[in-house]
């Protein structure tokens, strides 16, 4: 069994003994940490922890665009946003040159999202963190929620630590390869296959990052490539 992203690793925990009774289980995308290494603990599963390089992105931001001190966190209420939304807390502390705004877009009426974003200016960074629904159950695809996020603050970079939605006018940056996280569940899973026993396959709990960003933003903002990380 592969399991993939919050919500499927509660519906398994829940459902294990029904529906997948002593059955090699291979879960990613786990943004709760504390969720995942209790997974990890049980019989016959490992998998990966989708842990984000906030860090560099900080760094990264500071380095782009240092006249802008303050970042707004998109996040919505879901329960991957959590898990994120607490790992930037933590890491955010460690900037305290910078300032911090939350914009949970579950508490905004779509119009209402619009006018919060059209009054960002020469100061604000968007760390776009999670954004599926708004207030109003409005749902929201990768697409519809990129578009209106650039389309309603076109001049404030819109940074991501995800590879997901890295286009229409979303900045990028140090983002978590789902891709490469993707290749190694399956590495993973394929080593059970051939009889690994899972004790002897760990946990994978590092960032598995790349570089990803849009040309376009680029262009925008006016950075160059020989300014980007390799």
């Amino acid at each position: 069994v592969v399991v993939s992203d919050d919500n499927a690793l509660r519906f398994w925990k829940n459902y294990r003994k029904k529906l997948f009774p002593d059955i090699p289980t291979v879960f990613l995308g786990i943004n709760n940490y504390t969720d995942a290494k209790a997974a990890d603990s049980m019989n016959e599963v490992t998998g990966i922890a989708e842990v984000l390089d906030y860090n560099s992105s900080f760094d990264l931001m500071r380095s782009l665009f240092p006249s802008r001190n303050h970042v707004v966190a998109i996040v919505d209420s879901s329960i991957t946003a959590r898990g994120e939304y607490a790992l930037f807390q933590d890491v955010s502390a460690q900037y305290p040159k910078l300032t911090y705004s939350v914009l949970n877009t579950m508490d905004y009426s779509e119009s209402g999202l619009v006018k919060a974003l059209q009054k960002l200016g020469d100061n604000d960074i968007i760390l776009y963190l999670d954004f599926l629904e708004d207030g109003d159950g409005n749902i929201y695809t990768e697409r519809t929620a990129s578009s209106l996020l650039a389309d309603n603050a076109p001049d404030v970079p819109i940074m991501r630590v995800s590879s997901a939605n890295v286009e229409r006018g979303v900045f990028g940056g140090i983002v978590y390869s789902h891709y490469d996280a993707g290749v190694l569940a399956g590495e993973m899973t394929a080593k059970i296959a051939r009889g690994t026993p899972l004790g002897d396959i760990p946990m994978v709990d590092h960032p598995i990052t790349t570089a990803i960003f849009d040309q376009n933003a680029l262009d925008h903002f006016g950075i160059s490539i020989r300014e980007l990380p390799t």
